[in-house]
């Protein structure tokens, strides 16, 4: 005897409700996962930032300590030896001039004094 054609189409149904579920099914996997990667995202970019900061902040704690003890051994800084070099820099052409003059003349009342001590000695 001929099915009629109501049961075929109930059979066909039958056939693709599982598959319907099936995509249903899969099509909220596959969101839950973008949520998930979404938030992973979230997350690591956190983790990321919050160790760079603690990285920075344990640099600025190593720097801070090793100042302290390099302060307590007496070293000379770089400010200190760029102070030092400009002590110790000859001075310029024209103060030099200056300076030489002032020493010619010391030397001038230099003599003089020793030529009236010896006049003064005769």
């Amino acid at each position: 005897m001929p099915q009629p054609p109501w049961t075929r189409v109930l059979a066909t149904g039958r056939q693709f409700a599982p598959l319907r579920r099936v995509r249903h099914l899969t099509a909220d996997l596959v969101a839950q996962t973008q949520r998930a990667r979404r938030q992973l995202g979230t997350v690591i970019g956190e983790l990321v930032e919050t160790g760079r900061h603690r990285n920075e902040e344990l640099g600025r704690i190593v720097r801070s300590r090793a100042d302290r003890q390099f302060a307590g051994l007496g070293l000379v800084t770089k400010q200190d030896l760029v102070a030092f070099e400009r002590r110790m820099r000859p001075a310029p052409a024209k103060q030099t001039l200056q300076a030489k003059k002032k020493g010619a003349a010391r030397r001038d009342e230099g003599t003089k004094s020793t030529v009236s001590t010896v006049n003064r000695a005769r």
